[in-house]
């Protein structure tokens, strides 16, 4: 019988497919879920695929960032763990960044126990890794979770990142404290840390990011404090069931209703 060969992983993930629209607003694809939604904020707004065939929810930001030309740059933000480029529009001379829509912010899931926020931060910071691997500028807008609890991270796309080496090192400590925040907003009230908790929590107040892979070593000098992944990440549960738990309270509280309902 002959000697099968094992499967080789590829380092990075498959790049993803961007369309591009020339004189074209995204309304004419996309059905924007409230019509005030779009008028009003001037952050992104979500919209519905108007092929219902595609079933597709998007998250459509209007931006001013010259970065966007740079399609090869874009494809290569494919981590699992971040919210996927799908679409750039151009239409006078106007920009709109269409990116994956992803159910729920993960402050909605708190306060969680130490195995839930390992497992939040362990996904975060293998999205964080892609990115800083690719040797990108961004900025975090926010994390957030499927129903199913695939954690990811969405990035603020009207963000026109410096790539100067010294920014760079000042971007690591600003995600540092973005995630101690985070942190802090997951626990809650309670304080009952257990010492691999208070040890995590002590690299991001220095200003450091946690290692979650071994393959962190690829820029250990600028970003990771340690080798290994971090023992706090080794406990790890999935939130799954709390981000089902999470959305059916969403939409439970969506729904008006007074005590003459009952």
């Amino acid at each position: 019988m002959p000697e099968q060969k094992k499967s080789m992983l590829p380092l990075h993930p498959a790049a993803v497919h961007i369309a591009l629209h020339l004189g074209r607003h995204p309304v004419v694809d996309y059905l924007p879920q409230r019509s005030r939604q779009m008028k009003t904020a001037s952050g992104p707004w979500t919209a519905v695929h108007r092929n219902h065939q595609k079933r597709q929810l998007v998250d459509i930001q209007e931006v001013e960032n010259d970065c966007l030309q740079d399609l090869r740059s874009l494809a290569n933000v494919s981590s699992c763990h971040i919210a996927h480029p799908i679409a750039i529009y151009y239409y006078q001379k106007r920009v709109f960044f269409i990116q994956e829509h992803v159910a729920l912010n993960v402050l909605e899931l708190g306060p969680l126990c130490d195995p839930e926020i390992a497992y939040v931060f362990a996904q975060v910071l293998n999205g964080l890794q892609h990115l800083l691997v690719l040797g990108i500028g961004f900025r975090v807008a926010c994390v957030r979770t499927t129903v199913a609890g695939d954690v990811k991270i969405v990035l603020d796309w009207g963000y026109e990142p410096n790539i100067s080496p010294l920014f760079k090192l000042a971007g690591t400590s600003y995600l540092a404290v973005f995630l101690r925040d985070l942190f802090m907003e997951l626990r809650g009230p309670c304080r009952d840390w257990s010492v691999d908790a208070c040890d995590f929590v002590r690299i991001l107040e220095a200003g450091y990011l946690p290692a979650s892979t071994v393959s962190l070593l690829l820029f250990r000098a600028v970003t990771i404090a340690d080798s290994e992944q971090h023992s706090f990440l080794s406990q790890a549960s999935s939130v799954r069931s709390t981000a089902w738990f999470a959305m059916q309270q969403k939409l439970a509280a969506s729904s008006t209703c007074t005590l003459e309902d009952f």
